[in-house]
């Protein structure tokens, strides 16, 4: 007979919080392989083990659809990896050129000079976010839609997959 374990004691053995564990089993993504008559929630080694996959896949920066849809085989796991590291890649590539900017307005001595720098992480934030948007309708288009779709779709497109359409950021005049 398969041991069964706690709500509880799965959360000391994985460090999940009880509240994850349970929202992880209303939302249908870790089931509890047994649920007594007074409805509490046992989980046995494999659920165990299952937990532990999704917990490493949310350390790796994966959404908890995204995951759901891997573990579903609605989603190929290799093409969410590829994705994934195209996307921390593109987030580095962000942080390298803000971190060139922050080292040379620091050898600056002048005030206005570090401003002017301090100017370009603006623009670069503004330029970024766009990249963003742009990389994942890319990434939505090579997967999902076929080359005589309008235009038009992709904001639903955008919305239908990720939730919400990446908008970029505006910056004021008086933050410029």
């Amino acid at each position: 007979m398969k041991k069964n374990y706690s709500i509880g004691k799965v959360s000391k053995l994985t460090g999940a919080t009880v509240k994850t564990i349970r929202y992880y089993d209303d939302i249908n993504l870790l089931s509890a392989s047994h649920v007594s008559h007074t409805g509490y929630r046992y989980y046995n080694q494999h659920d165990i083990e299952q937990l532990e996959l999704i917990l490493f896949l949310r350390y790796l920066d994966f959404k908890v659809n995204d995951i759901k849809r891997m573990l579903q085989n609605e989603q190929l796991i290799s093409s969410s990896i590829k994705w994934q590291l195209e996307a921390i890649e593109q987030q580095l590539e962000h942080l390298h050129r803000i971190k060139e900017i922050l080292i040379s307005s620091d050898k600056q001595s002048q005030t206005n000079l570090q401003l002017s720098y301090l100017h370009d992480i603006a623009e670069i934030i503004n330029k970024s976010t766009k990249d963003r948007q742009n990389f994942i309708a890319a990434k939505i288009h090579d997967a999902f839609v076929e080359p005589l779709h309008p235009d038009e779709w992709q904001s639903q497109l955008l919305a239908a997959y990720i939730g919400f359409v990446p908008d970029q950021q505006r910056l004021t005049e008086s933050q410029l």
